[in-house]
């Protein structure tokens, strides 16, 4: 069984693979589209795959609950987009789908795939606090936040699936795996097969024992000074390597619609924080406060049990990159609950089973 995406659990690696690189003179593009499930209006996960005509992985992105999805810094050239296994437009193998044209600085849009609820799994369940029995807010698998009464509809591709709860609402409560278990290492795993549904997938949300520390602040637009949402905070230990796995990994966190974003449960001592546009990969990534990299990265100092806020940053737009304009997950009218909710980062969603290990970070959705 292979894994897709494993953010929550301290693993946090960048969504997107590193797309070809165009020359220095040469602007990216990028390709944009729908994904839509025709007899139903129930949100759903899924992984859009971008593959060279090699056959080489070379992004990926996510689909919001609207179904929506942008692909960006990709190098002008051809490729071929596939949905949860099935190939565009509507084929069945690599060899068959039809190419996808990227053109330097330009946006392909329009490419639609539609699929039948029935190609889908279907999770339902309900969100509460362990104490109380009271809806709690969560996000599931980061995409979609429970109703006002916990519950939740949830459409999953066929395969094993980790499933994760994250508070990205009020940050009170510590994260929470399918079937009642505290870490993706010992979570159960849910093999999805198409057609059926799978009800009481619920979670008890407790507060953590241990607080921990805090980082906290605003990511926003280097340009235009306005807020983004979705994008990937990765916390790492100022010591050591950035992606590895723990101790040096120690935490994550999405934006929320407003830019802020809060990482927590961090023990005492000094943290370089990541900033990565792992939901639309229009924004350079960057370290706090200026740092290109891990080495240049400021250490900031966490102490138990206090916040250190104030960590704002302010991202670059990749050239050639369209600036997204897409509302954050959890804030579309699916939900019924107001939501700021986390962009696909913190989430945390594994698809075991996927094809390529897109190394521990906030990926969910199968492919």
């Amino acid at each position: 069984m292979r894994r897709l995406m494993p953010l929550a659990t301290f693993l946090l690696l960048v969504l997107l693979l590193p797309a070809p690189q165009a020359s220095a003179a040469d602007a990216t593009g990028s390709i944009s589209g729908t994904v839509k499930i025709t007899d139903t209006t129930d949100p759903f996960v899924m992984t859009v795959r971008v593959f060279d005509l090699s056959q080489t992985l070379v992004a990926e992105a996510f689909t919001f609950p609207s179904g929506d999805y942008s692909v960006s810094g990709l190098a002008a050239g051809s490729y071929k987009l596939q949905f949860a296994g099935q190939w565009y437009s509507s084929q069945t193998s690599f060899g068959d789908a039809d190419p996808v044209v990227v053109n330097a600085g330009l946006d392909t849009a329009g490419i639609k795939v539609n699929f039948l609820s029935g190609q889908f799994g279907w999770i339902e369940g309900r969100v509460y606090d362990a104490l109380t029995n009271d809806p709690a807010c969560a996000t599931i698998l980061g995409t979609v936040r429970p109703g006002a009464d916990g519950t939740y509809r949830l459409g999953l591709p066929p395969g094993p699936w980790k499933i994760d709860f994250i508070d990205n609402c009020d940050f009170k409560y510590a994260e929470q795996w399918w079937n009642g278990k505290a870490d993706e290492s010992t979570a159960d795993v849910l093999n999805v097969v198409a057609g059926e549904t799978y009800p009481n997938i619920d979670a008890a949300m407790a507060m953590p024992q241990d607080d921990g520390g805090w980082i906290s602040g605003v990511v926003t637009d280097a340009d235009t000074g306005g807020p983004i949402a979705g994008i990937c905070v990765n916390a790492y230990l100022a010591s050591g390597e950035p992606r590895t796995l723990p101790p040096n990994a120690v935490g994550a966190a999405p934006t929320r619609s407003d830019g802020a974003y809060r990482v927590g449960f961090l023990g005492d001592g000094e943290i370089r924080l990541e900033f990565v546009d792992c939901q639309n990969s229009a924004y350079e990534s960057k370290w706090w406060a200026s740092g290109p990299d891990f080495a240049g990265a400021d250490p900031i100092k966490v102490t138990l049990g206090e916040e250190v806020s104030g960590i704002d940053i302010s991202l670059d737009l990749k050239p050639g990159a369209v600036r997204p304009t897409t509302t954050v997950p959890g804030e579309l009218p699916f939900t019924g609950v107001d939501g700021s909710m986390l962009a696909l980062a913190a989430i945390s969603l594994l698809v075991l089973g996927a094809s390529t290990v897109v190394a521990a970070r906030s990926d969910r959705r199968t492919g």
